[in-house]
Order: structure tokens, then sequence, then C-alpha cells
């Protein structure tokens, strides 16, 4: 998994956990 991905990632579930449903689409 590149850089990239990982950070992505990371993200997504941060904006899972912190935002809820905000970022569902990084999960969908």
């Amino acid at each position: 998994m590149s850089v990239f991905e990982e950070t992505a990632l990371y993200f997504c579930l941060w904006c899972v956990c912190v935002l809820l449903h905000y970022c569902n689409p990084c999960v969908s």
C-alpha cells in the first residue's frame, strides 16, 4: 500500500470516527 493510500484510509477512518456519517462514502 502506498503512502497516499495509507493516508487516505486513515483520513476516512478519522472522518467516520469524528464526523460520523459525514464521510460515509469512505466506508460504503
